[in-house]
């Protein structure tokens, strides 16, 4: 965020529905400014990570899974 002494600044912001935000352009910021003060920063890699498993126990456990997964399509008609 750039504040009115024209520095940046980190916050934190708790955002939900009834949360309204206002963007405005900051007068004589040009892109080039705009991109040397807020980098895109380097996010870690968030989410699942998967292995596939070519023994018995693996076989076993896509089994469970198609069996969960076709419950749930079956149930989602009633």
């Amino acid at each position: 965020m750039l504040e009115e002494s024209g520095k940046t600044a980190v916050h934190t912001l708790l955002l939900s529905p009834g949360i309204q935000l206002d963007v405005v352009d900051v007068d004589g910021l040009g892109e080039d400014d705009e991109t040397a003060r807020f980098p895109i920063p380097d996010m870690p890699q968030v989410g699942i990570v998967g292995s596939v498993e070519t023994n018995d126990r693996g076989r076993r456990s896509a089994e469970q899974f198609d069996n969960f997964i076709q419950e749930i399509d079956e149930g989602l008609g009633q």
